[in-house]
């Protein structure tokens, strides 16, 4: 930095020896400005109080300046004390800067003392005192006096560690604002960090969005620490963006790549060593440390992200009467700014800290303490997750994950039986958050070294469950035939039920319906045999579902209901919310709308925590409900969350059933190009995962979006092995579904080649199917969604609406009564009346609303809402495709004959 400068603004302006800034000073704002508003205030003794790299030096002479300018001070001083190691450098170097002769025979306590008189001589004044870390012992002899004696003086110490001082307030510096995940644009432009990062980078232009992202994410990845953004501004001329965030991703001591460190390690040559690099701003900390908080810092740099306090001390201590001490050391470092504080209870290392931490590790047994007690306290929430505490036991493995996942890592290169068994502990207990929170990533891969494992032979029990683990993640995956091969070999180690519910489970999914019903069967048997309660209630909810996707409807209802009681009793709330869930769905698929949406907001209501593949499969019903009722917008919303939620989870079978119901929304608002995409996106993970019946209605729905864009002769292959899926399965209402769709096909095929015969026998045939299906549509969804499709095919014929719209009749359909739904009768009647006084002009919202609600003052909103909810009512009633919108309002189709007749 350049020399202090004596004044400010002239003669008559305040005093001002601070250094003058190499560049120009960014961000900061809300900082400075409120630390002006300490000094305006009065404040003695300000500490700002920051890890290495933070920016405290720049932040106080900004301070310094920002004090002066706006008039809060007489004068301003800067001493810088990154020299100094004794009090006799403290006072010889504040005196200097003050213009106090001393002379050679003053001692340091006499000196101090002097210094005292001298600042309480002048007037309102802000001393800084720059790097006090290393001689924080000196402040009782130095900033504690002065500031009792100078009653206009503020002191401003930067330091990494507290002083401990009457007076002192402790202002932490936090890192500079960082771009929010998935910002874009002027939102990643605006932050402290970009700006600063960019305004280091003199010639440097983000091209396009994608290196403007890349910028955001070296933001994120170096915390907002500006000493560290700086750095990496000096490489962005050499690496571009995204080169350089790639480089800081991947670069660490676990994976053997570059670290961030040395990444970084390119500072400017006139800046001191401490500030030069971001390893150098480290290692001045390191050295001022004692040798037990060097060897207590190392084992913290195991933890990832944040952690507990508990489990920082059970990492540091090597044994349990050590715990007083480790905890004394934690708070130490907390102190010296090396131990960040993140929530109530919880800590963190800045990850510069952590990667120097791990460079530094000498304690070779931290791995193994850190990895007892995650194995314990993670078994211990294991059991948790299926009782009364299962919300709470889920938080804290999801608070916990990063730190697990490290303290698995840390001992994974040990065979030994301990380490085995607290792997498989680790994993377990892992497995049971990344089933509900995803994502999987290298989880598949940690479960199969550890299977590998000869220590894991001889013992059953472990072994079995960390199989039954590799398998759900291997069924997320598609992977069915080894998942399958896991369960297998789980079931012949270890009896029981729940070993067996999990096969069940497996067959079920490939649709396998006897296979899945004898191991399910069995499973119950055993549970009972074995008063295993929970495996009971799981062989109950999983028989529950073959017996649903076979049709048999009352037989799946007694299974829910006994697996809902088993639940309810058990206290088990994720259990809970699954059967409340397939309650759901069997009343969507009977078409009891009212019914299935209260089971699945109460499934909604009673999932524990954050459980993203529970939401993500509830989320799709309501929207496979919400598309039943015509609310079609509400459908897509429900759909895109739930799929956000299993692509997190990184359940594919399940993301392809959604994604086939997102395509069936497309298909019904006539979106067919989405709707084809939609629907062969999810059978690709169908066909891999053999689920054949869901393979096969989703063939058959893409078979007539196929042919409604006037593809009938493709559309026809989709029929053929839609067919031979669905025969498979054997479901009756399965195979009305497949009907119907290739009536619809026939249609469109006829009309193609223009055979006016063969089209109208087409459509006989249509009808027929229509009829047919009737029986089936009052027990499921796919029926009704096909009829809908389909008879939006078929030409319209007389539609006779009574006077005054007491009822109305579609053709081929029974009369719809309207006389218990006035509102809907006076809509209607409206609609009807402007068909036959003006067919094609549209009725505007405000003629339906004073028709539907006489003499009723609605306001705009309140108005739109509910003509939306009338007409929307109007069409699920019988008359889609009938009441259409039209700018301006609404209208009765023109092509439609219409009669009125006598109510």
């Amino acid at each position: 930095m350049a020399r202090p400068r004596r004044a400010a603004g002239g003669s008559g302006g305040p005093e001002l020896r601070v250094p003058d800034p190499p560049d120009r000073f960014v961000g900061r704002r809300a900082e400075i400005d409120a630390l002006a508003a300490r000094v305006e205030a009065g404040a003695r003794v300000l500490t700002l109080l920051g890890p290495p790299g933070t920016g405290k030096t720049r932040l106080s002479i900004a301070l310094a300046r920002e004090s002066a300018t706006r008039g809060l001070v007489e004068g301003a001083i800067f001493v810088d004390l990154s020299a100094a190691t004794s009090l006799d450098d403290v006072v010889r170097d504040v005196a200097n800067a003050i213009d106090l002769r001393l002379g050679g025979n003053v001692d340091a306590q006499a000196g101090a003392a002097r210094i005292g008189e001298a600042l309480a001589a002048r007037g309102r004044t802000l001393l800084v005192l720059d790097n006090f870390e290393q001689i924080t012992v000196h402040a009782i002899a130095t900033v504690a006096p002065w500031s009792a004696k100078a009653s206009a003086l503020t002191v401003v110490v930067t330091s990494r560690e507290v002083m401990r001082v009457r007076g002192e307030e402790v202002v932490e510096i936090p890192p500079l604002s960082v771009p929010a995940e998935g910002a874009a644009g002027a939102a990643i432009a605006a932050t402290d960090a970009v700006l600063l990062l960019l305004a280091r980078a003199p010639g440097y232009v983000p091209q396009g969005d994608d290196e403007l992202v890349a910028i955001a994410e070296i933001a994120r990845r170096l915390e907002g620490i500006p000493l560290a953004l700086e750095l990496a501004a000096s490489r962005l001329a050499l690496m571009g963006a995204i080169e350089l965030r790639d480089r800081l991703a991947e670069g660490s001591l676990e994976t053997g790549r570059l670290s961030g460190l040395d990444v970084l390690a390119h500072g400017r040559r006139d800046a001191p060593a401490r500030q030069a690099t971001l390893r150098g701003a480290i290692d001045w900390s390191w050295d001022l440390l004692s040798d037990e908080e060097r060897r207590a810092l190392t084992c913290l740099a195991l933890h990832r992200g944040t952690f507990s306090v508990d489990a920082a001390v059970a990492t540091i201590a090597r044994e349990p009467k050590e715990e007083r001490v480790a905890l004394e050391i934690l708070q130490s470092l907390r102190e010296k700014s090396l131990v960040a504080r993140a929530g109530q209870g919880r800590v963190r290392l800045l990850e510069s800290v952590r990667e120097y931490g791990l460079e530094k590790l000498e304690d070779r047994e931290a791995g193994l303490r850190m990895a007892r007690f995650f194995g314990r306290e993670g078994t211990k929430r294991l059991g948790e997750l299926r009782g009364r505490h299962a919300r709470a036991a889920l938080a804290w493995l999801a608070a916990e994950r990063e730190s697990m996942l490290a303290a698995h890592d840390s001992i994974a290169t040990r065979d030994d039986a301990e380490a085995v068994a607290l792997r498989v502990d680790l994993l377990l207990a892992l497995d049971a958050v990344i089933a509900r929170l995803g994502p999987g990533g290298a989880h598949l891969g940690r479960l199969d070294a550890v299977i590998a494992s000869p220590a894991l032979a001889s013992d059953a029990t472990r072994s079995t469950r960390v199989l039954v683990a590799r398998a759900r993640v291997l069924r997320d995956r598609g992977e069915m035939d080894a998942c399958v091969r896991d369960l297998e070999s789980a079931r012949d180690r270890l009896s029981g039920g729940a070993v067996r519910v999990e096969l069940g489970e497996a067959w079920l999914a490939q649709g396998r319906f006897e296979d899945a019903t004898s191991e399910l069967e069995l499973a119950l048997s055993e549970a009972r045999r074995d008063h295993d309660r929970r495996a009971e209630q799981r062989a109950h909810a999983a028989l529950g579902l073959v017996h649903h996707g076979r049709g048999k409807l009352d037989v799946a209802q007694e299974h829910y209901a006994l697996a809902l009681d088993l639940a309810i009793s058990l206290g088990d709330a994720h259990a809970e919310a699954q059967a409340r869930r397939d309650l759901g769905n069997l009343c969507l698929m009977r078409g009891e709308h009212d019914r299935a949406r209260a089971h699945y907001e109460e499934a909604l209501a009673r999932s524990p925590g954050d459980d993203l593949r529970l939401e993500g499969l509830v989320r799709g019903n309501l929207a496979i409900l919400d598309q039943e009722q015509g609310h079609l917008d509400e459908a897509h919303a429900h759909l895109e969350r739930a799929l956000a939620c299993l692509r997190t989870v990184g359940d594919r079978p399940f993301e392809a059933h959604l994604l086939g119901y997102l395509g069936a929304v497309h298909h019904e608002r006539g979106q067919l190009v989405a709707a084809r995409a939609a629907y062969s996106r999810a059978l690709e993970v169908l066909s891999e995962v053999r689920d054949v019946r869901l393979e096969g209605v989703f063939l058959a729905a893409r078979a007539a979006a196929l042919a409604s864009s006037g593809r009938a002769g493709a559309a026809q292959n989709d029929l053929e092995l839609a067919e031979r899926r669905l025969r498979e399965v054997g479901d009756p209402a399965l195979i009305a579904t497949l009907d119907l769709h290739r009536a619809q096909v026939a249609i469109a095929a006829a009309a193609e080649r223009g055979a006016r015969g063969e089209s109208e026998a087409a459509i006989a045939r249509a009808r027929d199917a229509i009829t047919a299906a009737e029986a089936f549509s009052a027990q499921s969804d796919d029926v009704r969604f096909a009829m809908r499709m389909l008879r939006r095919a078929l030409p319209a014929d007389e539609l006779e609406i009574a006077e005054g719209a007491a009822w109305f009749r579609v053709p081929g359909r029974e009369v719809v009564d309207l006389g218990s739904r006035p509102t809907m009768a006076r809509v209607l009647d409206a609609l009807a009346s402007a068909r036959l006084r003006a067919p094609g002009e549209p009725v505007g919202i405000d003629e339906l609303v004073a028709a539907g609600w006489p003499g009723e003052k609605v306001m705009p909103l309140a108005a739109q809402n509910r003509v939306r909810v009338a007409v929307t009512t109007l069409r699920n009633l019988g008359l889609r495709g009938v009441v259409v919108f039209k700018e301006g309002g609404h209208l009765l189709d023109a092509s439609v004959p219409l009669r009125r007749v006598p109510a």
